[in-house]
């Protein structure tokens, strides 16, 4: 009988997030200030610490603040945006386009990985 394989994206996203970021400088918005401190020790593969911001893709002007809280992370020297929540979409990814860097959406890296594994 065949098993089924757990997939636990935050075992897949932080080493490929490492290997696209090498030493430049990442931002990572979650959703709730909150959840900063916990996920500061998941982004140990990064050759330099994160940034952190936070920005709800849940409530209200969704947009607005996402490009807000990245204006700020890229203010102090983020050189790349990773949304780090499931609640995250391309329309977050688009608010972000004025700041002119990549940005890199947490739930697409983990399906895509998947993707690969399944056979593309």
């Amino acid at each position: 009988m065949p098993k089924a394989w757990l997939v636990e994206p935050d075992h897949i996203i932080p080493g490929m997030v490492a290997g696209l970021i090498e030493r430049r400088q990442l931002g990572v918005l979650v959703p709730i200030a909150s959840q900063i401190g916990s996920e500061s020790g998941k982004w140990r593969a990064l050759p330099r610490p994160p940034l952190f911001g936070s920005a709800s893709p849940y409530s209200g002007d969704t947009e607005t603040e996402v490009l807000r809280a990245g204006e700020e992370l890229k203010a102090r020297g983020a050189e790349a945006i990773l949304l780090d929540c499931i609640g995250f979409t391309e329309r977050h990814r688009a608010a972000l386009a004025p700041l002119d860097m990549p940005v890199i959406l947490s739930n697409d890296v983990a399906a895509k990985a998947v993707a690969e594994l399944l056979g593309g």
